[in-house]
């Protein structure tokens, strides 16, 4: 199923701002949410792998309150009120949440990030990690790095280690890097840890892949893979789970699919050979004149800022707006993409064809945030979807563990009333 949010109108916030709709069938839409007028990148699911919801499917929604308030409210499944409205230090726009359930991370508008345990609903860190307001923010799938953008085009990846020690008390940032001109707009992150493939799109109309490795363990450092130029500034990206392709939108309403791997030839010490054996030697070059030093080799298209044959494989078009989101299916088969005229588009990844297309609100709001998840099992069972059972037994009551209202302020964690000391958040490790 597919979650999108949608900013507000003239109707008022009590009026459904977050609508859920099935990936397959014809059904319009299975759920909708009130008091729920989103942002861009305000939407996460909340829950770990073993939730009621299912894998990945969560089992609450946060949504960040759109207007003048600073809130974040959370949403369960088959209710249309919010569960639970918490006060935020400042007005806040994107938020993610760690695999295992346990912490939720937003970005505020003066570029400070604030982390809280689910569990306990303490603020446990609060720290400056953008000059200007936060724009995008993603926990990689093991939960070891927390990536984050901003308007002021710099990319920055967090230790969660670092965040969670109470005896850091300025964390810095295990990597950096500012090669974007204008603000970022979006940002993927790919699978397999700190080896993950990192996606990073642009007001200057660059879509840009980076590659967390390093060859020596104590040293953590990224490498700049590819840069594309698109015809024009772009809004939002997302890849399939291989990372073969990579889909990208921005403000004249056409999806742009470029490819990922094609030109690769490999990683090595050196750098990265792009494209073929020039590129990698001058790689080397450039390293044996700093010293050493890391080096990323580019493979950049439509140099001049203007797109060429190579920048992208096809184009998909049915959008008369801006596309504002895009989001992909586990398989990578479906991609559903969201736009300023207030439809949301399911595309076919292999025939470029849009196969589905859900007015959200009639089309009146634009759609500001939209996310995949697994259809939660107390939908499904409205849906035609078949019951989970064990061994022919009926099936067991699902417990949806209960949400703590999240502190507006840090407190000192070794001060408490009762005179012992806190020993801090609790971590659930996935099994």
């Amino acid at each position: 199923s597919a979650a999108g949010s949608s900013a507000g109108g003239a109707g008022g916030a009590s009026e459904p701002g977050l609508a859920v709709f099935g990936l397959r069938g014809a059904a319009p839409s299975v759920a909708t949410f009130r008091d729920s007028v989103g942002v861009r990148h305000g939407l996460a699911a909340v829950g770990g792998p073993g939730g009621a919801g299912g894998p990945r499917a969560g089992d609450h929604l946060a949504v960040v309150q759109g207007g003048t308030r600073n809130c974040l409210r959370f949403y369960a499944w088959r209710k249309e009120q919010p569960s639970m409205t918490c006060t935020t230090p400042e007005k806040v726009g994107p938020i993610c949440t760690t695999s295992c359930g346990s912490f939720v991370v937003a970005g505020g508008a003066s570029g400070t990030c604030y982390m809280w345990a689910l569990d306990t609903g303490a603020l446990v860190r609060v720290w400056k990690a953008h000059y200007l307001a936060v724009s995008c923010a993603r926990v990689l799938d093991d939960d070891s790095y927390v990536v984050t953008t901003s308007e002021d085009a710099i990319v920055r990846v967090w230790n969660t280690g670092d965040l969670l020690d109470s005896s850091v008390s300025n964390p810095r940032a295990s990597m950096s890097f500012s090669d974007h001109t204008l603000a970022i707009t979006d940002l993927w992150t790919g699978g397999f840890g700190v080896a993950a493939r990192i996606l990073t799109c642009s007001l200057d109309q660059t879509l840009k892949s980076w590659f967390l490795h390093s060859s020596d363990p104590s040293e953590e450092r990224s490498y700049l893979l590819r840069s594309v130029v698109l015809p024009c500034p772009l809004n939002c990206c997302t890849a399939d789970g291989l990372e073969t392709f990579a889909f990208v939108a921005g403000t004249d309403g056409v999806i742009y699919e470029v490819p990922l791997r094609e030109g690769l030839r490999g990683v090595s010490d050196g750098g990265v050979s792009l494209g073929g054996g020039s590129e990698g030697e001058q790689a080397r070059k450039r390293r044996r004149a700093t010293g050493g030093g890391a080096v990323s080799g580019t493979s950049t298209f439509g140099l001049g800022g203007q797109a060429t044959a190579a920048s992208f494989r096809r184009r998909l078009e049915g959008h008369t707006a801006a596309v504002t989101c895009l989001s992909m299916s586990a398989t990578g088969l479906l991609l559903v993409s969201g736009s300023s005229d207030g439809t949301c588009r399911l595309w076919d990844t292999y025939s470029g064809q849009a196969i589905k297309v859900v007015s959200i609100h009639g089309g009146l709001r634009p759609v500001v945030s939209l996310r995949v998840v697994p259809m939660p099992r107390d939908l499904a069972r409205g849906h035609g979807a078949t019951s989970v059972t064990s061994g022919g037994a009926s099936e067991r009551a699902i417990t949806i563990p209960p949400l703590r209202p999240l502190h507006r302020y840090q407190t000192d964690p070794s001060a408490k009333g009762d005179g012992s000391a806190d020993t801090g958040p609790v971590v659930r490790f996935r099994p």
